[in-house]
């Protein structure tokens, strides 16, 4: 399917009760761990890695009814970058507490999902996450919750740059993937966070910043998702 064709969407999804915690971070470093043929994407000269907690809801295939959906808390951990010229999400990595969606993205997406557990808890609009990756020190322990009036990001605004997101970029080896999804633009709060411990930055070969993360906060959005394709031509970044 080329870029031209219109999408065809197969998995069906909603996003509840997001963080987007954002800290900035050396270019340089970041393009050291990036797969070959991914370029840093940057805000103003300045590269972004963001650690994002939600809960999935009504995930299930499009042609799957309702009753056959499931939920469960994510997490992952992001930065932005350019393959051939096009914009999208790489994922140092994702975790999830279903067992048979962490198969299957590893398989039919080539992400780097890991199966995990978690104590999560919502009251309000305050959000309790605990989380700790099976067989692994990865963990994440923090409180959030959002602040002030809904808005949306505009175009050229470091909001908009850090969610307003429709690609992401996998690879396998050498081989490089795309998958689009489509929903609609996020409807947007400041943050605050209360972050106890994480250790995601440090499992991924990147040092934790020292700086106060940026900070946005979503109720939520349905978001449909079509299959990984490959990247042709995917060219070395030097």
């Amino acid at each position: 399917m080329s870029d031209q064709e219109k999408p065809v969407y197969l998995m069906n999804m909603t996003w509840k009760n997001v963080l987007f915690a954002h800290w900035s971070y050396p270019v340089e470093e970041l393009q050291q761990i990036l797969p070959e043929g991914m370029e840093v994407d940057t805000f103003e000269g300045r590269a972004y890695v963001g650690i994002v907690p939600f809960f999935m809801e009504d995930v299930r295939a499009r042609f799957m009814p309702p009753q056959t959906s499931f939920a469960f808390p994510e997490l992952n951990l992001r930065t932005y970058v350019k393959v051939n010229g096009e914009k999208g999400v790489y994922f140092f990595s994702l975790d999830a507490s279903n067992p048979l969606a962490v198969e299957l993205a590893r398989r039919l997406f080539h992400l780097n999902y890991y199966h995990s557990a978690f104590s999560c808890e919502t009251n309000g609009d305050d959000t309790r996450y605990v989380h700790q990756r099976q067989k692994s020190p990865a963990r994440f322990v923090g409180q959030y919750q959002p602040e002030g009036e809904v808005f949306y990001s505009k175009p050229g605004t470091l909001e908009y740059f850090l969610t307003e997101r429709y690609r992401l970029f996998s690879s396998s080896g050498s081989q490089l993937f795309k998958g689009d999804i489509h929903h609609s633009q996020w409807p947007l709060q400041k943050a605050s966070m209360y972050l106890k411990e994480t250790s995601l930055f440090e499992v991924n070969s990147l040092t934790m910043p020292e700086e106060k993360p940026h900070l946005l906060y979503s109720k939520g959005v349905h978001v449909l998702a079509n299959r990984i394709r490959k990247v042709p031509d995917s060219a070395p970044i030097v």
